[in-house]
């Protein structure tokens, strides 16, 4: 309790009912004044309120910066998915030109072997003319017995 001792002292000096009246009256002064907000309490209060306003605006200027990026991230993230729309495209259309390549890789392949087969049928087909020619000195001799001229295509002016 807050009474002072002087106030005791005259409390003593009262009857018993008279002093607990005033002992109840000074608990209920001394319980309303512990309710009682003080002017350092709503100083304080006021700021922590201001101590609030201030991170509820950074928070809001925060929020603006990040909304703004998230814009710029959303069309960042558009032009990406263009991008990549566009190199599938690319994509498909170098399969089709691999796809025909190998196609034509394949026909050339297929000629390549057709030559091969025809070179070796006129390496053996040469081998046989030589055979049946036997060389040009017997031909000039034969003809020679036979009194026959022999003239070269090569002596003559065309």
């Amino acid at each position: 309790m807050i009474i002072s001792a002087e106030i005791l002292e005259d409390l003593e000096k009262l009857d018993p009912s008279t002093r607990g009246i005033f002992i109840k009256l000074f608990r209920e002064i001394e319980k309303a004044i512990g309710e009682v907000v003080t002017r350092k309490d709503f100083i304080e209060l006021r700021e922590e309120i201001k101590a609030l306003t201030k991170a509820v605006q950074e928070l809001i200027e925060a929020q603006k910066r990040t909304d703004e990026r998230i814009k710029e991230l959303a069309e960042a993230q558009k032009q990406t998915e263009e991008k990549v729309r566009e190199l599938t495209e690319k994509i498909k259309e170098l399969a089709e030109a691999q796809r025909h390549t190998d196609e034509k890789i394949k026909e050339l392949a297929e000629a390549q072997k057709l030559t091969e087969e025809n070179l070796s049928r006129l390496v053996e087909e040469h081998k046989k003319t030589r055979e049946q020619l036997g060389g040009l000195p017997p031909v000039r001799e034969y003809a020679k017995q036979k009194g026959v001229a022999v003239y070269f295509s090569y002596q003559f002016d065309i």
